[in-house]
């Protein structure tokens, strides 16, 4: 198969919670963006996530509250014990859901102009002014800005010198 290559104003590399937010919000602006993820759909994974009220409006920003809301547990009660006896009784506004579950539901609401290519990041060279990514799948993408999305996966942050600080 001949090398494609495509340009775009930015790619965003991983789409798990941030990348697909990242995508969905670009999209929306009508910024010429491509998410890469290697899964078209993202896979079960033993993990959930804890939305906060302040987390919650935050998301009400981006318009995708309702759909969150709707395939979210609430957390309104919470009941701590010691020793056998209950010590004290919380109240909050908390929501749990499945990472997976979120993840998919904000692709869900990824405007269709948002190209969505199911490949790896295999190399990201930089420039001063173009980035060009290399997939997994052969095809190339230049763009202005590259976004790196890619959290528990480390392999091209290190790739690009890029450390994180945990405080």
């Amino acid at each position: 198969e001949e090398m494609q290559l495509r340009h775009t104003d930015v790619v965003i590399a991983g789409g798990g919670l941030a990348g697909s937010l990242a995508a969905a919000m670009l999209g929306r602006a009508g910024i010429d963006a491509v998410l890469l993820d290697p899964h078209p759909v993202y896979p079960p994974d033993f993990r959930c996530e804890k939305l906060d009220h302040t987390q919650l409006q935050t998301l009400r920003l981006t318009g995708l509250a309702d759909a969150v809301m709707r395939v979210s547990t609430p957390d309104q009660d919470a009941w701590v014990g010691r020793h056998g006896r209950v010590i004290e009784k919380l109240q909050h506004t908390q929501r749990g859901v499945l990472y997976d579950t979120l993840v998919n539901t904000v692709r869900a609401h990824i405007p269709a102009r948002t190209e969505f290519i199911h490949a790896k990041v295999a190399d990201i060279v930089t420039g001063p002014e173009q980035q060009t990514v290399k997939l997994s799948n052969g095809h190339e993408i230049t763009a202005r800005l590259v976004v790196l999305a890619t959290g528990l996966n480390i392999g091209l942050r290190q790739k690009l010198g890029m450390e994180r600080e945990i405080i």
